[in-house]
């Protein structure tokens, strides 16, 4: 995105200021500069005129010569106007020195442009604009007008030209080369009346095929959008006529290169909207795939997905689009960065996922789809189950298959090994997850067999708002906080039940976009559940803020945080003032979080939820902290107080490249200097120890054991 400052009647970049002062006794010098000219051989004189409020103004004059000596030329007394004139050989812009403003007269070689106006002599004055190439700054030269004829003196270099009138459409010569002396004549020239709009594209190498495209927005009733295509001559110069007064957005488009735009600004009428500032287009990044097989599973083309990688795991959709029969897929109008591109089929099943980093001109990549024909079926208890089966990998591919009301499913899965498998009835009212399996063939053309057997204990309920009423809400089942199923309450009476579960206590809450239940006990049973009560209330967002310890506001902080309440963590990311919405019930009243910001060492604390806006200081003294981590056991428990846990992991910091920390035996965190606590588990009675850590020191803590400096 582009934001352009609009200038009234103006090239986009200034060569003058001139400032009015009171006239005083300070003093201002004037020099001059030779432009590919000795000052020398420049006959006419310097000219200065002083500004003052009376009709008789004092003027003087000097020689070319004595100005380019090196004590130059003082002018005392307030504001001056100085020009070249009567010089056959060269040519200088006016300019304006004074006071305490010291002046510099550039000088070039003179030449000369001139023509015709297309009809009537107008009555403005006429101004030539010279954007120079060499050097680009902006002078100026009024211009002598004899009937239909007009005549400008011009510097004798490369430049770009814009003739002006005043409450007409001016006119541009893109290219201008003048050479010492030369008289060049440009022709009849039609001036039109009326607003227009004009700006340059700033592009490396040519602007062939560069599009411009201006638009009216909001309540502008300014008619139709228009287009240009820019052409090499151009210089990447552009420039509407004849455009009604309104608001108008600009957008240049070229292929491979990214779209830029002004979003928006104001024509007024009778003026011309020059953009200040180019419009610089940046070169796209390129992905370009030739998937093989080139057709899904059935004979259509796969769909390609392509989503933009974030840091802390957020992906934003770019496309979904079709590849062709041959498996070739491109898209060339990217900006540079991460992508998750992922290879579906019609049903949606990802059977390919890749993250890749996209640059401009950047090579084809070639995809491999394997394919595994596999045939299953699917049990809860010992009753065949009607269902719809999603197998996920870790590498991101996704496959669903239904099964009939037999259990069994067939399909294609894109390699063997090991599967986690999510079985959700064909309502979809509920899913159990995390049942995992293993798809093996006996041999290369051999159908893999896969049984999946889900327990058949079962649970049901009631989900109603704190009036009594029911209410639609995902019911999430945990075990040891971890979530191991999902039901939606959308059964008649705001009821639901699910089936899969291992006999055995669960947890249930209720949750939804404006609220969640409290964690409710209860025993999942084969035989006659019992119907469990959830009632929801409704969610707060409590204002918190993350600040380094001079105040400063901190983004991109990672919070993780819980309470005694909460069923399971949440996180969220700071924004750049710092700020952070934590979701809580409203009854909560101390929140425990750890946060972790890169540059920071990571640090818990607890909140005060009923503070109006809590806040969370990162320290810059650092301890190291290094956390054992045995093989097949839960990450160590980090706490404050016994009542509300987050595993230690979550004082990890998250990097473009994920999470940073990990070594070969845990992990190793900056952290704050201070007190904490780690547990082996929520329980009771588990095993917990708690050390002190000071700044500059390194401790070492062992899970179900003690800690080591």
């Amino acid at each position: 995105m582009l934001l352009g400052v609009i200038r009234d009647m103006s090239f986009a970049r200034a060569a003058v200021i001139t400032v009015l002062l009171t006239p005083s006794l300070s003093a201002a010098s004037l020099h001059a500069v030779g432009q590919g000219i000795d000052l020398r051989s420049c006959d006419g004189q310097i000219t200065a005129r002083r500004r003052c409020a009376d009709a008789e103004c004092e003027t003087r004059s000097d020689s070319v010569a004595r100005l380019s000596t090196q004590a130059g030329l003082t002018y005392q007394g307030g504001q001056w106007e100085i020009a070249l004139a009567g010089s056959s050989r060269c040519w200088a812009p006016a300019i304006a020195i004074g006071g305490d403003t010291d002046g510099v007269l550039h000088v070039w070689p003179a030449a000369e442009i001139n023509g015709t106006f297309g009809d009537a002599a107008p009555a403005e004055p006429l101004r030539a604009e010279f954007l120079l190439r060499a050097d680009p700054t902006l002078v100026s030269s009024k211009c002598d007008v004899t009937g239909l004829r007009w005549r400008c003196a011009a510097p004798a270099t490369s430049s770009q030209l814009r003739l002006v009138l005043d409450q007409r459409t001016p006119h541009y010569v893109p290219r201008l080369s003048l050479t010492t002396g030369e008289r060049k004549d440009l022709g009849a020239i039609q001036f039109h009346r009326g607003a227009s709009i004009a700006g340059v594209v700033a592009l490396r190498g040519r602007h062939v095929d560069a599009e411009v495209e201006m638009t009216p927005t909001g309540d502008s009733a300014a008619g139709p959008a228009r287009r240009l295509v820019l052409k090499e001559a151009s210089d990447g110069l552009f420039q509407f006529a004849g455009v009604p007064p309104g608001h108008y957005r600009l957008a240049v488009r070229r292929p491979g290169w990214q779209m830029a735009e002004v979003k928006a600004f104001r024509v007024n009428e009778n003026r011309e909207s020059f953009l200040s500032t180019p419009i610089e287009l940046k070169k796209a990044a390129l992905i370009d795939l030739l998937i093989t097989p080139p057709l899904a599973p059935g004979g259509p083309p796969w769909h390609v997905k392509l989503e933009r990688a974030a840091v802390g795991g957020a992906q934003t959709p770019v496309s979904e689009t079709e590849a062709t029969v041959g498996g070739e897929w491109r898209n060339d109008m990217l900006p540079a960065g991460n992508y998750i591109v992922s290879v579906i089929d019609l049903q949606g099943s990802v059977f390919l996922q890749q993250r890749i980093d996209a640059m401009p001109d950047d090579e084809p990549r070639f995809l491999s789809v394997a394919k595994i024909q596999l045939r299953g079926v699917v049990r809860v208890g010992r009753q065949p189950f009607e269902s719809r089966v999603i197998f996920t990998d870790m590498d991101g591919s996704k496959i669903a298959f239904r099964a009939d009301a037999k259990g069994h499913f067939e399909g294609i899965l894109p390699h063997e090994g090991r599967w986690q498998v999510q079985v959700r009835n064909p309502q979809e009212t509920f899913y159990v997850k995390d049942s995992s399996v293993d798809v093996k063939r006996t041999s290369q053309e051999a159908v893999a067999d896969v049984a999946i057997a889900l327990p058949g204990g079962r649970a049901k309920g009631r989900v109603t708002n704190e009036s009594g009423d029911p209410i639609d809400a995902d019911v999430i089942v945990f075990r040891e906080g971890k979530g191991i199923a999902d039901a939606g309450a959308y059964l008649p009476h705001g009821r639901f039940e699910l089936s899969g579960l291992e006999p055995g206590p669960v947890t249930l809450q209720a949750v939804s976009r404006s609220g969640e239940s409290d964690a409710v006990s209860y025993l999942a049973a084969e035989e006659s559940p019992a119907s469990a009560e959830l009632v929801l209330r409704k969610i707060v967002n409590v204002k918190t803020r993350v600040i380094s310890e001079d105040g400063q506001p901190v983004a991109g902080a990672m919070v993780r945080y819980t309470a005694a309440t909460m069923p399971r963590s949440r996180q969220a990311v700071s924004g750049p003032l710092g700020d952070i919405d934590l979701r809580l019930t409203g009854d909560t009243r101390r929140v425990f979080a750890a946060v972790a910001a890169v540059g920071f060492p990571s640090t818990i604390a607890m909140l005060d939820a009923q503070e109006p806006v809590a806040a969370i200081v990162l320290k810059t003294k650092a301890a190291l902290l290094h956390v054992v981590h045995q093989s097949n056991s839960r990450w160590a428990l980090v706490t404050l107080d016994k009542q509300a846990f987050l595993p230690v992991t979550s004082l990890l910091p998250l990097t473009p490249s994920g999470l940073a920390g990990f070594v070969d035996d845990g992990v190793e965190i900056s952290v704050a200097p201070g007190a904490y606590m780690f547990c082996d588990d929520v329980r009771p009675d588990s095993t917990c120890q708690r050390v002190m850590l000071a700044a500059g020191e390194r401790l070492t803590v062992q899970p179900a054991g003690g800690a080591k400096k």
